[in-house]
């Protein structure tokens, strides 16, 4: 970054780029070590998830020299755009440990406990919407899907990815049910999303459906009950 700032770049862009190579290169080696540690957890939780969003909330600017550090402050007085990007990522994982910090012992146990009625309250109590509390409910839901693919291919002794583009070649490779539920969840919410916004009226077969011919997505049924919410 600094030979950046020699060669006359200016020091905000100075700062992005080098806080964008550092973002890179450390999310490769958390995801890499994530992935790793992920598959020897017997059981994901909502207590691991909480702590998975802890530990990256305290990484987001760990590592960081003085000099990035001030000039990621000057980015913020100033309203640069680096700086509002680090401060959404800890917003949104705040948020998220919020709604955790709300749930009872029964409901982390059981996600299917959260149900409508449950997430509202959740929602009225932290005066936030409740697509924030479903939101967050998906973020847990993908995050056990790739925890339960990483748990299988520990046990069988195959090799575990080392990065997000392998991880995700060798998921649609060799899904797990957990994955093939999640993933119908997320087609299913997204054209749901597209029809709303055209104003159309949902057909009774969904996208993810559509695009398989129905027959992948009926071969796969929904986790047991102390997964699905």
């Amino acid at each position: 970054m600094v030979g950046q700032w020699n060669k006359g770049i200016g020091w905000r862009e100075s700062l992005e780029t080098g806080v964008r190579e550092q973002q890179k290169a450390k999310q490769e080696d958390a995801a890499r070590e994530k992935m790793h540690r992920l598959a020897e957890v017997e059981f994901y939780s909502f207590d691991q998830f909480q702590s998975d969003l802890e530990m990256g909330l305290d990484e987001l600017e760990a590592g960081m020299t003085r000099m990035q550090k001030a000039r990621l402050f000057a980015d913020r007085m100033s309203g640069g755009t680096t700086a509002k990007h680090i401060d959404q990522q800890k917003a949104e994982a705040e948020l998220k440990i919020r709604i955790l910090n709300e749930l009872t012992p029964h409901e982390k146990r059981k996600p299917k406990l959260l149900h409508k009625k449950a997430r509202q309250a959740i929602a009225d109590k932290l005066e936030i919407t409740r697509t924030d509390v479903d939101e967050l409910v998906f973020a847990y839901q993908m995050n056990y899907a790739q925890w339960s693919y990483l748990r299988r291919e520990f046990l069988r002794g195959r090799r575990l990815p080392n990065t997000n583009e392998e991880f995700e070649w060798m998921l649609q490779s060799r899904p797990t049910k957990e994955y093939m539920y999640v993933m119908r969840k997320f087609f299913k919410y997204k054209e749901r999303l597209e029809a709303e916004k055209n104003g159309e009226t949902l057909k009774t077969m969904t996208f993810w459906e559509k695009m398989v011919g129905g027959k992948l997505a009926q071969r796969f049924k929904k986790p047991e009950d102390g997964w699905k919410s």
